[in-house]
Formats: C-alpha cells, sequence, structure tokens
C-alpha cells in the first residue's frame, strides 16, 4: 500500500506530527507566549492559571519535539522552529477568530479585546491619553499594550507578522497588505531650554541653528534628517552630540543643557509646562508630515478591529 503524504503535518527535527493529533487549545497558549514573551502575561491574557499556561507548553513541546521557548532573564525567547511557526499560527488562529465573530456582534463594553499597538512615544504624549479616556466610558474592559517601535521596516513585518493589530506613526509601504489613515497633520519646531543662549536674537536664524549642539529623536541611532539636509544648503552642519529613541527623553535632556530639540510640534508643546521649554519655529520652511493609523488587510473587515480604528480615529480629532 501507497502511503499518502498529510498535508497537515508539522516538522521539527527528527519529530513529524499531525495536525490532528493537536489539540488547538495548545495553539492558543503557543500564540500568547510568543506575542507576549512571558508565561505569566500570557496566563493573564488567555483567563488561566500560570501552571495551566506551563502544563500546555510542555505538552506542546512533547507534541511537535521542540523546546520552542527558551528562557533569557525575564523574557521566553523562542527557539528557530517556534519563530518559524509563531505567524503562522497567529494568521490562522486570526482567521478562526473573524469567522466566530462574524456569527456575533460585537458589544465595546463587554469586550475583553487586549489590543498591541507599535509606536515611538509619539502616540503615548499625544495620542493615547485621549484614547484611554475615551475606552473608560465606552468599553472598560480594553486594554492597550504599546510596544516600542524598532523601525520603520520593522514595524511594517511585525504587524503583517501579526505580532500587533495596529502601528502608529509614518511608514511607507506598496501593495494591498496594509491600510493606513491619517490622523493629523503635524510640523517640526525646536525645543530649547528658556534662557538659551541662540535665543539672544528675537528670532532663531539658521546660523544660530548650526552653532549650537543638538539632541535627536532616532529609533536606531542614526544621526542625520531633515535640518541636516536644510542647512547644507545654507552650507552650513549641525553637531549631535547625543541621538535617543523617545522624545521625552530628548526633550529633557534640552532642557537641562544647551543643546537644540527639533522635535514635532505637539511633542514640544505637551511637554513644554513639564520641561519648561521655549518653543520656536525653524528658521526655513519645511512643510508638515503625517501621524498615521495602519492596519492589516487581514483584520481590515474584522468588528472589533474596526471600532477599535474609529476609536483611535475619534481621539485624534479630539487630542
Amino acid at each position: 500500500m501507497t502511503n499518502r503524504s498529510d498535508p497537515y503535518r508539522l516538522s521539527s527535527g527528527a519529530m513529524t506530527v499531525s495536525f490532528h493529533e493537536l489539540d488547538l487549545n495548545l495553539l492558543r497558549v503557543f500564540d500568547e507566549v510568543s506575542a507576549r514573551g512571558s508565561v505569566t502575561e500570557a496566563a493573564a491574557a488567555l483567563g488561566k492559571t500560570q501552571s495551566g499556561v506551563s502544563t500546555a507548553l510542555r505538552r506542546l513541546r512533547e507534541a511537535l519535539g521542540d523546546e520552542l521557548f527558551v528562557r533569557a532573564g525575564h523574557v521566553m525567547q523562542p527557539t528557530p522552529f517556534a519563530t518559524q511557526l509563531a505567524p503562522r499560527v497567529r494568521s490562522a488562529l486570526e482567521a478562526l477568530r473573524v469567522a466566530v465573530d462574524e456569527q456575533a456582534p460585537f458589544v465595546p463594553r463587554d469586550s475583553q479585546m487586549v489590543a498591541r499597538v507599535l509606536s515611538s512615544d509619539y502616540a503615548p504624549l499625544t495620542l493615547l491619553p485621549r484614547l484611554v479616556d475615551l475606552l473608560s466610558v465606552e468599553a472598560p474592559g480594553v486594554a492597550i499594550r504599546v510596544r516600542g517601535s524598532e523601525g520603520k521596516a520593522r514595524d511594517l513585518q511585525l504587524l503583517g507578522e501579526g505580532h500587533a493589530e495596529l502601528a502608529i506613526g509614518y511608514y511607507e509601504a506598496d501593495g494591498a497588505t496594509f491600510h493606513r489613515r491619517t490622523l493629523w497633520q503635524d510640523e517640526l519646531v525646536v525645543a530649547v531650554r528658556r534662557g538659551h543662549p541662540a535665543l539672544r536674537e528675537q528670532e532663531l536664524g539658521v546660523e544660530a541653528l548650526a552653532e549650537h549642539p543638538h539632541v535627536m529623536q532616532s529609533q536606531v541611532g542614526d544621526a542625520t534628517g531633515l535640518v541636516d539636509a536644510k542647512l547644507a544648503e545654507h552650507g552650513l552642519r549641525r553637531s549631535v552630540i547625543v541621538t535617543a529613541p523617545y522624545f521625552a527623553s530628548v526633550c529633557r535632556i534640552a532642557a537641562r543643557s544647551n543643546a537644540i530639540a527639533v522635535v514635532p510640534r505637539r511633542i514640544a508643546e505637551t511637554l513644554r509646562e513639564d520641561f519648561d521649554l521655549a518653543v520656536h519655529p525653524l528658521p526655513f520652511e519645511h512643510g508638515s508630515f503625517p501621524l498615521q493609523l495602519w492596519w492589516t488587510d487581514r483584520l481590515d473587515g474584522d468588528p472589533s478591529h474596526r471600532w477599535l480604528r474609529e476609536c483611535v480615529y475619534r481621539a485624534a480629532c479630539c487630542a
């Protein structure tokens, strides 16, 4: 007799297991641990005990013949096999969830949704306070988990692989994989400590902008940007003495030194009083940029996700 191959078989190392032999609840546990890197957080999200999640992981390890996760400090690091498996499991579970949810109306007040968002600290500083206010009234059981931006390309990769439901920022991508919606337009301004020597004149000039050291927000440590290109048009260069991934850190450093920070206006105005900052326009034309909400085509029609996106947009309109 000829054996027909089973299209639903998974291979890991020397072991092969049939999909039909798996308890699908184990895959839900795998998905949560993979997304959160923590047995404790996965247990809370699933409404299970830590021992229950640990037992489920043990059963799945035995079934697949792979360690799946290895503890590194306080984080559960996935094995190569688990890294390969995670986006496929996430995609399959999302498809099942959408299929089930389409049969029942989404009720925000009853929801226990945990929404994962990719963003720099721009959105948490400017947008999230208003969103939290809105959710506390309409859906008090909904929780937001913000994961710090890892750079534009990496953020979209994580979004596409199902590690987050939303990304907030300014990204560039082609094709039909992603959807986007503009939340607002912003512009860059200069933020410095009050009494900064660059402000001796009534208006901040290009020469003064180049003369003093700068502190710059950058997710990946890159120390060049639009300001450098504009200064180069005038034959000038600036010195960036510090880069940091958070706007709040950049503004605090500027507030306690003679460094200049060029940041979005909404950031400068949000932190102006806390850090005693002086805010001035840039001495050249540079245009505006959008803050955008991004999501995948896979979640576009999901009722709960559609509701969440509308909440973010309403919060942006009022922020």
